[in-house]
């Protein structure tokens, strides 16, 4: 230890922990040896706040009592005030020094047997397996044990991820065979194109039920039978459902690379990238489109897009797309396969060519350009003009960088900046994150059309220290000038409760119609214009009765009758509205007509209105003053009112919108929107008052 370190802990003595705690942490800390004054600060920290912990319990501060290994477990676990991060940290520090001064408690760890992994099945014997299952005497038992090997072999299911695989959970995807896996660790595995034939014919013959058969995934001898009757093959080895095939040493990307060259040519974003690149003596090896065929392969295999993973994604190709793709190429001295500084140099050339001169959080109208085109190419051809309708939500995304020091430097990432997020637990909180929001519009059916791909259409990327949803505003605004109109945009209350020029205007401005999700604050009445009630966005006879106009969304817990009697006050108090009868001229301004002229209510003041249905609601006190809204026919509504609120909703609207759910690229969203946190959190069913306006 160096007479530096040595002097720190001998003058060591903060306030914050007693002068009795401070002095246990100098005499232990000493024993130590720390290298250097940063490690010897941590170490006296946290023996100081054991000592100090310890102390007010009426614990004796010598080192065997306080650094046994049961005492500093219960301060790690127990002390409060202690985020989870600090207890690890305190704990792992705790077991070091307790290691080396009272070496007694703390026995080395005994080295655990590591169990190798089993070599995957040939070629040859999954061919034979095959063979024995077509076999078998009856088509019950063949389809089974081929859906059994298929699944192993095909797509790498082992153990319990056979037991619990049903017919319904296998798909066609983008031109492959996808299975959905379920059990403790669900995701999504693509299958070897060899396999597709024979696991479709035995995720065909199953249908809801288990591909192995059975009916309870609970009993752990599904596969038994199957096993046994695979077994006897001259020459093969009894078949393991604990080893894999040929998917087990490395599967495919899940969307073919036919397919992924077919949306980078489509985009046309390689060759103006190239365009702006600098021209050197010697040409690159790694092409710009062979960079980006190598992020979309790394995304696809759920892989970070780490440039790390590019390379081997690049690497891994068969040799013929990797010569035509020039990721090994001739040279003087014969083939060069890619490297990893070439990855990199490449990279280096074209995020520079698209950054920003001086980077402040947002990306460069070229960038953003380039991302616009890639998503636009992604989206089939025959999906484009399915829906106009797009879900929008953002979420949080960390960068890879750590944040900055507390007491001020530099780091790796310094766009990014300190976010807010909510995080998924059951007292749902606020908590700070180091990174961007993640803004991205899917495609979603149109109210009352067909079911459409949930393809994500537009993307951004913004630093926390500008507002996602003014930073998605251009994104959607320039799609018309594009060719793709604007339909219904369903967005949270996280963009409803922004600045109406922020959110609501320039999107109307583009042809867009909302549909919201109010935020707390903007809900019930708001007001009058021209004597008619403003509430939830909309127009209400000034006669509406006030328990209907303040009429809250239902609650998550609301039950089936509660439900059934919020609608119903939901559908009386659409019967009040004032109905729009014109759209909005050049300056923003429409009209709407009474809700008595037009035979929702039966109002005194309209004549005609009272020789209709008693079915219809009765105004019995009409206003003594009648102002504009019950003297004229139709009112004139300015720009200004609802400005923000303002939303677009049918009467027939029957489902409840869902709002995007941030975990895939980049959002998952249907008009079955369910407003949340941007993290996707928070659910609830959409209040039938806020999806309901008779014409």
């Amino acid at each position: 230890m160096h007479d530096d370190v040595a002097a720190y802990i001998g003058r060591w003595e903060p306030s914050s922990i007693s002068a009795e705690a401070a002095a246990f942490a100098r005499e232990v800390i000493s024993g130590t040896g720390p290298q250097g004054q940063e490690r010897a600060k941590n170490l006296l920290r946290a023996a100081g706040k054991l000592a100090d912990y310890a102390i007010g319990l009426g614990l004796e501060a010598v080192p065997e009592v306080l650094l046994h290994p049961s005492v500093a477990e219960r301060f790690t676990r127990c002390a409060p005030g202690l985020s989870p991060v600090a207890r690890r940290t305190l704990r792992t520090n705790l077991r070091f020094v307790g290691r080396r001064v009272v070496p007694q408690f703390y026995p080395a760890d005994l080295p655990l047997p590591r169990e190798r992994a089993k070599a995957p099945y040939s070629p040859a014997q999954i061919d034979g397996y095959l063979a024995l299952a077509d076999a078998q005497p009856a088509r019950e038992r063949r389809t089974r044990a081929a859906g059994l090997v298929c699944l192993g072999a095909g797509a790498g299911l082992i153990r319990g991820d056979l037991r619990d695989a049903r017919g319904s959970d296998v798909a066609c995807r983008s031109g492959g065979v996808i299975v959905t896996v379920r059990g403790t660790r669900p995701r999504t595995v693509p299958v070897l194109a060899r396999y597709h034939a024979r696991l479709l014919a035995a995720a065909a013959f199953a249908g809801t039920g288990l591909v192995c058969g059975g009916t309870d995934p609970g009993r752990r001898n599904i596969t038994n039978p199957l096993i046994r009757a695979l077994d006897g093959g001259t020459g093969l080895p009894r078949l393991d459902a604990s080893r894999g095939g040929p998917a087990a040493r490395g599967r495919p990307a899940m969307i073919p690379l036919a397919a992924l060259e077919e949306i980078i040519d489509a985009s046309g974003v390689a060759p103006r990238i190239e365009a702006m690149l600098p021209i050197g003596v010697r040409a690159r090896q790694l092409l710009v489109r062979t960079l980006l065929l190598g992020i979309l392969l790394a995304l696809a295999d759920h892989r970070p897009a780490h440039l790390t993973r590019v390379h081997q994604a690049l690497t891994a190709l068969p040799e013929d797309d990797q010569r035509r793709l020039r990721v090994t190429a001739d040279w003087t001295n014969g083939p060069l396969q890619l490297t990893y500084r070439q990855a990199e140099y490449t990279f280096a050339l074209v995020a520079g060519a698209l950054a920003k001169d001086e980077p402040d959080g947002l990306p460069s109208p070229v960038l953003q350009a380039i991302c616009d085109d890639l998503l636009e190419a992604s989206v089939p051809e025959k999906s484009k003009d399915a829906s106009a309708s797009l879900a929008v939500d953002w979420t949080d995304l960390e960068t890879f960088s750590r944040p900055p020091p507390a007491k001020g430097g530099p780091c790796a990432d310094p766009e990014a900046s300190w976010g807010h997020r909510k995080n998924n637990l059951l007292r749902s909180q606020d908590e700070l994150f180091y990174g961007y929001y993640l803004s991205a519009g899917t495609m979603a059916r149109e109210e009352n059309g067909p079911a459409v791909p949930e393809l994500a259409r537009r993307a951004t990327l913004s630093s926390p220290r500008h507002d996602p949803a003014r930073a998605m505003v251009p994104v959607l605004t320039a799609m018309p000038a594009a060719g793709i109109s604007l339909g219904d945009i369903l967005d949270d209350s996280g963009y409803s409760y922004r600045d109406a020029g922020a959110w609501a205007l320039p999107l109307r401005a583009a042809g867009a119609q909302l549909v919201q999700d109010l935020h707390p604050h903007d809900r019930g009445p708001k007001g009058t214009h021209d004597g008619a009630i403003i509430s939830n966005g909309n127009l209400y006879c000034p006669a509406t009765p006030r328990p209907l106009t303040e009429l809250g969304p239902l609650a998550r817990t609301a039950t089936g009758e509660q439900a059934a009697d919020h609608d119903r006050k939901t559908a009386e108090l659409a019967r009040y509205k004032l109905g729009r009868i014109t759209a909005d001229d050049a300056d923003g301004y429409h009209r709407v007509q009474c809700p008595a002229a037009m035979g929702k209510i039966r109002c005194p003041l309209r004549p005609a209105s009272m020789t209709l249905d008693r079915d219809r609601p009765e105004i019995l006190h009409p206003p003594e003053h009648p102002q504009a809204c019950c003297a004229q026919q139709t009112i004139t509504v300015p720009p200004e009112v609802n400005a923000k609120t303002l939303r677009t909703q049918s009467a027939t609207s029957a489902s409840p919108l869902k709002s995007a759910s941030m975990t895939a690229i980049p959002v998952s969203a249907s008009a079955e929107f369910r407003p949340g946190s941007p993290s996707g959190g928070a659910r609830r069913r959409m209040s039938a008052n806020e999806r309901r306006s008779v014409k």
